[in-house]
């Protein structure tokens, strides 16, 4: 090829990073693209003559030339664009779809593969698969807003509930719009859907403070209340408890029924006092004394002192072999409260062919010690389980409606958590959560501080 360079007449090889161009392209039968000095390409057609000469024909494919770099840099913006449009979606947790509404064909951009935890290997889902990504009490919701695409209606932003298929749920905020064709006929929905479970989680956080501050400022409020009425109300009833106390010494003959009134008015001061009691001790919780006690033998010790005023037998399985840091008395009342609780449940089972039973039991689990107080009377139906922790809040005819309140209460003091389930006909479990006493293994090698 040295005589091309040498006529001047063909241009010099390309440079090596200009991939668009090449000054030779050799194609079958002999043909070859050459492009010339002043820019220009040609097309050379060489057809061998019978007498051994070379027929050449050249044509001019220059603008067929300029057609193919203008298709190849359009090429490489469109892959740049691409480039962009993922990684900015990959930031901002926003995954795009494309839907032909004619054909059912669906693309997915890489990022929604991530949303929804997919395979990219895998094709997207059909519109018939689409709907079990979602959570099943969200799907109605979703099949209605693309049906309404689909109908060519643009569908109003939504949040959904996505289902992963490890089982974690993540919410998604979701947009789309709709393509139509010449005819106005709608033939491409083209939506977004957005990661949007941070700050659902952001919200739910920040509406857990706000009831929070709520129940302080009303607990703040019932406190100045409560201490009020309780100077007002403990004269009277220490009066009241006086008088009948003399009422007793002095009454010569105390008939049947003047003894039954006077223990009903005994009983209802009795009561009256334990309600101002509730009140002050949860209104105004007081800092604990904590001590470094071994579990198992304080739970032992505490269901001996409670049990006597139980109806029915506490069993025992205690298995934690741990130390916990804790206020002896201000637990023993969180766990004589929920014992109460379960006693009063299981009346209604003395009376059936089921033998009245709680469980105390205690356990080391992830890290915490585990304690739970079940027991197999009645249960508790869904809509009053949810405001078993209300104060105030009883089904019982003299509850005062601040026993698991204020368990709830001491367990948190203790930087603890308490759980309620239950079910009707199946019986009620209480699961109290407490952090480990700090360096536990200090007291391994050590005699076991006493229960209190």
């Amino acid at each position: 090829m040295e005589w091309r360079r040498v006529t001047g007449f063909f241009a010099d090889a390309p440079r090596q990073d200009d991939v668009t161009a090449t000054d030779e392209y050799r194609l079958r039968l002999g043909d070859v693209i050459y492009q010339l000095a002043d820019g220009r390409w040609m097309f050379v057609d060489n057809t061998p003559l019978p007498d051994g000469r070379l027929a050449c024909i050249w044509s001019d494919i220059t603008a067929v030339k300029e057609a193919e770099r203008q298709l190849w840099e359009l090429t490489r913006s469109l892959h740049r664009s691409h480039d962009h449009l993922y990684a900015a979606q990959r930031v901002a947790h926003v995954g795009s779809i494309e839907c032909d509404i004619r054909t059912g064909s669906v693309i997915w951009t890489p990022e929604m593969y991530q949303i929804f935890d997919r395979d990219p290997a895998q094709p997207p889902p059909t519109r018939e698969e689409a709907p079990k990504l979602f959570h099943p009490e969200d799907r109605a919701r979703y099949r209605a807003v693309m049906a309404a695409v689909e109908e060519g209606v643009p569908a109003q932003a939504a949040e959904f509930r996505v289902v992963r298929p490890d089982g974690r749920i993540r919410w998604v905020h979701h947009e789309s719009d709709v393509v139509r064709d010449d005819h106005g006929n709608p033939w491409l929905q083209v939506g977004t859907f957005r990661d949007v479970t941070e700050i659902h989680d952001y919200q739910e956080r920040q509406a857990a403070l706000q009831e929070q501050l709520i129940a302080r400022e009303r607990l703040s409020a019932m406190g100045s209340v409560t201490a009020k009425v309780a100077r007002d109300l403990r004269d009277p009833l220490s009066t009241i408890k006086n008088s009948l106390f003399l009422a007793r010494g002095e009454a010569l003959t105390e008939t049947p029924a003047v003894s039954r009134a006077l223990d009903r008015i005994e009983r209802s001061a009795d009561r009256c006092n334990r309600i101002i009691s509730d009140l002050i001790e949860y209104s105004h919780s007081s800092p604990l004394r904590r001590r470094v006690l071994a579990l198992d033998d304080w739970l032992r010790e505490t269901a001996e002192s409670l049990g006597p005023e139980m109806p029915v037998i506490i069993k025992l399985d205690l298995r934690a072999a741990a130390f916990v840091e804790l206020d002896p008395g201000r637990l023993r009342r969180a766990i004589g409260n929920i014992l109460d609780n379960a006693a009063q449940a299981l009346a209604d089972v003395g009376k059936s062919t089921r033998t009245a039973r709680i469980l105390l039991r205690s356990r080391v689990r992830n890290g915490c010690a585990e304690i739970d107080i079940a027991d197999n009377g009645p249960g508790i139906a869904r809509e009053i389980l949810a405001r078993t922790f209300e104060p105030l809040f009883s089904t019982r005819r003299y509850g005062t409606g601040l026993g698991l309140p204020t368990a709830r209460q001491i367990v948190e003091q203790h930087g603890g958590t308490i759980e309620l389930t239950s079910g009707v006909g199946k019986g009620t479990r209480a699961r109290i959560l407490l952090p480990l006493a700090n360096s536990i293994a200090s007291f391994g090698n050590s005699r076991m501080p006493n229960a209190a």
